[in-house]
């Protein structure tokens, strides 16, 4: 055992002595003398085999002594590895695991499907790529970017809203502004984490006030944005006054605030309406006068969102006036993602439209399992929604059988009253 700590002790100072000496200095000056020394006093131990009958010191003298010609090799990796000499090796049982004809069988299985999908995602691509004309609606915060493809070669794109869009809506999400500014902070007693804040958020809404004069809009527009924006800094004004929030005080003075607003906030939606509608409709009108009504009948438009915008979206709702009923119900999308980008979006419609064609061949039976398939795959419906939910309705109707099942077996087996058994009525449970 002593020996074996001296030639653990031999072969760590030579590690250590050749990293010093590596650093350069006078303290690397001594380490370069000493290494050599240190390498040969553990080459000496390791001569000796009646001083090493433990494996672990064969092993230690075999990788840091005997095998380098020089105590360099060991920093550089240089050293013979001999299987002889008790290296670890891998068990067989754990190198053929993944070859066994089990595995192998998920293996190819897996294979099978990651190329159905592999093709299945090329397929979307290519097919989305001849789909004209393709009109990919973008959601910006001054109205939004039609972009229509032509075909292969022509495309056009507009940003057609005018400015009192963005003005209208920026004013009249001052009070929500005001709301998400302080509710985190209706919990806290410490002013001095929800003040800074509404202090800087009052006087951003100080210059848009200042400054209201300055924008071009129509005098209604004016009119409601000063009065907002007059009763938001009012709000203001008194809040920041108070040490504390209470939340039910905050709430009724909130409320008694927004409502003082309220036909102005209708007022300016409305105009923003107006404006946002007018504007990408007419670009529309236009696009779909160059292009020929027939040619129109081929749209296919996307139109991504937040989920929170995407039931009756307004660039849906703007583009569908332009179809027929039946058009826009089948070739309108609106992807609960508004980072779709244009080619994403291409492919989205090409996995429809192949979808489509794909399901009446796939499903093209005349059973109403085949019919329900042929539906779920060619919109939005999950292919496995159908049978999810007879699977569902199956366990609902076991567990209540089960549930009946244990609710017999525990009065079978549950002991009679004895006070029952002898006088009927004087136990108080079966009065």
């Amino acid at each position: 055992m002593v020996f074996l700590r001296v030639l653990w002790l031999a072969a760590f100072a030579t590690v250590v002595s050749q990293t010093v000496a590596a650093s350069g200095g006078p303290i690397a000056f001594v380490a370069r003398g000493l290494i050599p020394r240190i390498h040969q006093a553990g080459k000496d131990v390791c001569q000796a085999p009646r001083l090493l009958p433990a494996v672990s010191s064969r092993r230690t003298c075999n990788l840091f002594f005997l095998k380098m010609t020089s105590p360099e090799q060991w920093i550089s990796g240089d050293s013979t590895v001999d299987p002889a000499d008790g290296f670890a090796v891998t068990p067989e049982r754990v190198a053929g695991w993944a070859g066994t004809d089990r595995k192998q069988a998920y293996a190819h299985i897996t294979a099978c499907d990651a190329m159905m999908q592999e093709n299945y995602a090329k397929n979307h691509a290519e097919v989305g790529k001849t789909i004209y004309p393709f009109l990919f609606c973008e959601f910006t915060p001054d109205g939004g970017r039609y972009t229509l493809l032509v075909n292969e070669s022509e495309r056009w794109s507009e940003k057609p809203v005018h400015q009192t869009y963005e003005d209208v809506k920026s004013v009249s999400h001052i009070p929500m502004g005001i709301w998400v500014t302080l509710s985190r902070y209706l919990q806290s007693s410490d002013p001095r984490v929800w003040q800074p804040l509404l202090t800087e958020y009052e006087q951003i809404v100080q210059m848009v006030f200042d400054s209201l004069d300055e924008l071009k809009m129509s005098d209604s527009a004016r009119k409601s944005c000063r009065h907002v924006l007059k009763a938001s800094l009012r709000f203001i004004g008194q809040t920041t006054k108070k040490d504390s929030i209470n939340q039910k005080k905050f709430q009724t003075d909130f409320r008694e605030y927004t409502l003082s607003i309220e036909d102005d906030l209708v007022n300016l939606q409305t105009i923003a309406a107006q404006t946002q509608v007018c504007g990408l409709l007419s670009t529309l009108t236009k696009w779909k006068h160059k292009i020929g009504k027939e040619e129109w009948k081929k749209l296919y438009a996307v139109a991504p969102a937040q989920w929170t915008l995407s039931t009756e979206n307004v660039h849906q709702l703007i583009v569908a006036s332009t179809m027929e009923e039946e058009q826009a119900a089948s070739n309108i999308f609106v992807p609960s993602d508004p980072s779709i980008d244009l080619d994403a979006a291409r492919a989205l419609v090409g996995r429809v439209v192949g979808d489509r064609v794909l399901a009446q061949d796939v499903f093209p039976g005349s059973s109403e399992a085949a019919h329900q398939n042929v539906y779920s795959l060619s919109t939005s419906r999950d292919l496995l929604s159908q049978a999810a939910e007879q699977v569902l309705e199956g366990e609902r109707l076991q567990h209540f059988k089960d549930a009946l099942n244990r609710l017999a077996d525990q009065q079978a087996t549950m002991p009679a009253c004895p006070l029952r058994q002898k006088r009927e009525g004087e136990c108080p449970a079966h009065k």
